[in-house]
């Protein structure tokens, strides 16, 4: 792998962690996707992958994640630290209260026509994660003309 290629991994890498920390699940999962099409086998994007599959409730998944990352990395620490939280995750989680309909209601940001398909088709995308009824809320700004 180039030097170049490798600084390109780091950041996209970087940007994944700062996103997460920022409970940014989204641009996290984006970022953390573009370092394994660079780097396939990247036990630190496998781990942040199921960092976020965890706290979406996609226990399996991250399991899968942070399995593939020890897989990568035998001595990849995190992992192991994170399978065994994931453990107590899964104790701890009360199954749904109320079974029925769930939904998401998904606002404008009314910043400019493509940051609101942006933001749409992110939070359609979290919808379909966490099982729930995208409903798409315009607002009153939608047709007026702004001066």
């Amino acid at each position: 792998m180039s030097s170049t290629s490798e600084t390109e991994v780091e950041k996209f890498f970087r940007e994944a962690a700062t996103s997460l920390s920022m409970r940014d699940l989204y641009n996290a999962d984006v970022q953390a996707r573009e370092v394994l099409a660079r780097a396939p086998g990247h036990a630190g994007a496998q781990n942040l992958l199921g960092i976020i599959a965890a706290r979406l409730g996609l226990f399996d998944a991250a399991e899968r994640y942070f399995r593939d990352a020890l897989a990568a990395d035998a001595s990849f620490q995190p992992a192991v630290g994170n399978i065994e939280k994931l453990a107590t995750a899964r104790a701890n989680t009360a199954p749904d209260a109320a079974p029925g309909e769930r939904f998401l209601l998904i606002k404008s940001w009314h910043a400019g026509f493509w940051s609101d398909v942006s933001n749409v088709l992110g939070a359609i995308f979290l919808a379909e994660m966490t099982n729930r009824e995208p409903i798409i809320h315009w607002g009153a700004k939608i047709g007026r003309a702004h001066v």
